[in-house]
């Protein structure tokens, strides 16, 4: 069975949409998730701070606390480890190359033989990992493909 997974704000009417979208799609299943439910919370020197997985494109970690990259350019410090943000992330989006860099698989456009280049709209990020991180990840995304 095919499923359509709904993202209700607070702009939606979603008990009429919900209706609609079965009448016309009688043979699927209708989801309806939260926006709010998909922003991960994280602990920061301003207090707490939610984020949507898709607006990180990397985290790198410095000791007891990371850094987090995203998607319009901006850096947020965070104090977590590396495990457990990890943790929080969505694993078929997110990517431990090595001890201490995460990647969003999403933004890859160029992997050379030290550095990933990661690209959005708003941003371009080069980050370095080791050699035999680079081999994996190659590997790992040719098998995907």
């Amino acid at each position: 069975m095919t499923r359509l997974i709904i993202i209700e704000n607070e702009y939606s009417p979603r008990q009429m949409l919900r209706e609609r979208l079965e009448q016309h799609f009688p043979d699927m299943e209708i989801v309806a998730e939260s926006e709010s439910d998909k922003l991960l919370k994280f602990k920061s020197n301003n207090g707490l701070f939610l984020f949507h997985p898709d607006d990180i494109v990397y985290v790198e970690a410095d000791r007891d606390y990371a850094c987090m990259f995203f998607a319009n350019g901006a850096k947020e410090d965070i104090f977590e480890r590396l495990g457990k943000i990890e943790k929080k992330l969505p694993p078929e989006l997110f990517r431990r190359t090595g001890k201490s860099i995460i990647i969003n698989r999403k933004y890859i456009r160029k992997i050379t033989d030290k550095t990933l280049q990661l690209v959005t709209p708003s941003a371009n990020y080069v980050v370095e990992i080791s050699r035999n991180a680079i081999r994996q990840l190659k590997s790992d995304l040719l098998k995907n493909s």
